[in-house]
């Protein structure tokens, strides 16, 4: 891919994670400097749609990213050290939630992690005894659907989520590589309306395994850096 067509691609990412407005060509070049015209980033967008980044319901009408579109943002997010460089507010509250793992408080860290993303999260360590689930109110009211067909099917997710976890804990600990991303369905999710995060913490010498759940346009950089400010703060 072009170096252009994928900056576009990435501040079209930006664009519709940010409003959960359809990405144009308007939009982009009132928002972005590329230095070109909208008629060329139009030309760009189309190009994208025909690879399968976005969808476009109408000819005259935005454009829609696709997992496809999604999996490429996170990947490159996660390979760019500097996506995870954290303003100074949020690593102060990094060592607060790093200070309650530590003294073993998880569900604290559970409530204040899910209120500080606006997602529903989930701290689940069996060895302690111990799955707390927070912020399920902040993930339906973000969901990009008002489908009642799409809601059941958040809700039946979110009922089978511990003991899917329960299933998926072995695999979890035996991985090194954090955190695990997901984006549509995941070993614990089967609604492609979700996108899961898995992260893993060391409380007091025993694992904890956070789980972060959240529409597909959850804001990823910004997950991403307050786990990687709360790991160097541990």
């Amino acid at each position: 891919m072009k170096e252009r067509t994928q900056t576009i691609l990435e501040c079209g990412m930006r664009y519709f994670i940010e409003t959960g407005e359809p990405v144009t060509s308007k939009a982009l070049f009132e928002k972005y400097d590329f230095g070109i015209r909208p008629a060329m980033i139009r030309s760009e967008l189309s190009e994208l749609c025909e690879k399968g980044y976005f969808t476009q319901n109408h000819p005259s009408g935005g454009r829609i990213p696709t997992i496809k579109a999604y999996k490429l943002f996170v990947g490159k997010l996660l390979e760019d050290e500097r996506a995870f460089s954290c303003p100074s507010k949020m690593t102060i509250f990094a060592d607060e939630l790093a200070g309650n793992l530590k003294r073993g408080e998880t569900k604290i860290f559970t409530d204040e992690l899910s209120r500080h993303l606006d997602i529903f999260s989930i701290g689940y360590a069996s060895s302690l005894d111990r799955c707390y689930e927070s912020g399920m109110y902040g993930l339906l009211s973000n969901l990009d659907t008002e489908s009642r067909d799409d809601f059941l099917d958040v809700a039946r997710d979110l009922e089978l989520v511990e003991s899917r976890i329960d299933e998926m804990e072995k695999l979890w600990l035996s991985q090194d590589l954090w955190p695990q991303v997901y984006i549509g369905e995941s070993p614990v999710t089967k609604s492609k309306q979700l996108s899961v995060i898995v992260n893993r913490f060391n409380v007091r010498g025993e694992p904890f395994l956070f789980l972060m759940i959240g529409p597909m346009r959850m804001d990823y950089q910004k997950s991403f850096k307050i786990l990687k400010a709360i790991e160097n703060s541990m």
